[in-house]
């Protein structure tokens, strides 16, 4: 006989786990791919995905985790304040992705994930210049 029962449960919590490893990734991917550089080059490119998008997403992760901060004492008023920040800020951030120098415009979903891959690719900078000056203060 085959085994046909399936576990619903686990199936959905796994796809629910591996969805949050493949998403950054594929928002970096639609980030490199949209970003509008002035001229060929890597570096043309990378300096083209610091757009008003960035910064605003850069401002909704500060709101958020400020807003962490204070709700861990239990939710008042002002971590309300900080996570409607956060949610506006992000708004802004797709809202400003989705606009191009082009005639076209990008999609809600290729807006929301360049937003999420900019804040990746900013983490990884932030990563290896952090590496980078930490080896360099260690050899003294």
């Amino acid at each position: 006989m085959m085994n046909t029962s399936m576990k619903i449960n686990e199936d959905f919590f796994y796809g629910v786990i591996i969805s949050f490893f493949v998403y950054p990734l594929l928002g970096v991917i639609v980030a490199w791919r949209n970003s509008e550089p002035e001229q060929d080059g890597i570096f043309s490119k990378f300096k083209s995905l610091f757009t008003a998008g960035l910064w605003y997403s850069v401002l909704s992760a500060i709101l958020f985790f400020t807003g962490i901060t204070f709700s861990e004492d239990g939710i008042n008023f002002s971590s309300y304040l900080f996570f409607g920040g956060a949610i506006f800020s992000l708004l802004m951030s797709i809202g400003s992705n989705i606009r191009t120098k082009y005639s076209y415009k990008r999609s809600f979903g290729d807006a929301l994930a360049m937003s999420m891959g900019q804040l990746i690719i900013v983490l990884f900078v932030l990563l290896a210049v952090g590496a980078i000056v930490n080896k360099f203060s260690n050899k003294r």
